[in-house]
């Protein structure tokens, strides 16, 4: 919002200019508590949500220290859109999902060296049993998995759920390296 404001000329008189400088100040005060309408200086909160339809914030980065909140963001409407970039997570911190559901990483320890493997912790906030009942593997139709290529493409170590195949072979593990080279290994289930 632009702010314009009238220029006195050396030669006016003040009497004669009072009125242009108090509209002066007038268009100032009226501008400036708009912006102090948004920030509340005394408290340090910023709400702008009561400004029109463009009431949303652009800038190039936001830091929040979050000093003493157990929510540094809250979210209380709409969706997070990442369009470029990743969601980073510090090391020993989770992706929590409501109360019970937790993406976390834990070490799994090398025994010939110092060093960690990092792992998927997919067990509930406290890691303890009953928390969480399963992991459900999303479905490929026989057309859907035979879609998936071409070879060269697959990651080693994939697992998919697939009704295709002779038998109780619905798992599926590609494995690049395997006794019959890189190939979908059946992971045979027992009734």
């Amino acid at each position: 919002m632009a702010i314009t404001t009238t220029t006195i000329a050396g030669t006016d008189s003040l009497s004669g200019s009072r009125i242009t400088i108090n509209d002066n100040f007038k268009t100032l005060e009226d501008a400036l508590n708009s912006v102090l309408s948004a920030f509340d200086i005394v408290s340090g909160r910023f709400d702008n949500s009561n400004y029109g339809s463009a009431n949303d914030i652009l800038t190039n980065g936001i830091t929040i220290t979050g000093t003493g909140l157990t929510n540094a963001l809250t979210l209380n409407n709409g969706n997070i859109n990442v369009l470029l970039g990743d969601v980073k997570i510090t090391d020993n911190y989770g992706f929590y999902i409501g109360s019970l559901l937790k993406l976390n990483r834990v070490n799994v320890p090398e025994t010939t060296g110092p060093g960690n493997y990092p792992a998927w912790d997919l067990r509930g906030p406290g890691g303890t049993a009953d928390q969480v009942g399963g992991v459900v593997l999303p479905r490929l139709t026989a057309a859907g998995f035979t879609a998936i290529g071409p070879t060269s493409s697959i990651p080693n170590g994939l697992l998919v759920f697939t009704e295709q195949g002779p038998g109780l072979t619905p798992l599926k593990l590609w494995w690049a390296t395997g006794p019959s080279g890189a190939t979908w290994y059946n992971v045979t289930v027992t009734v």
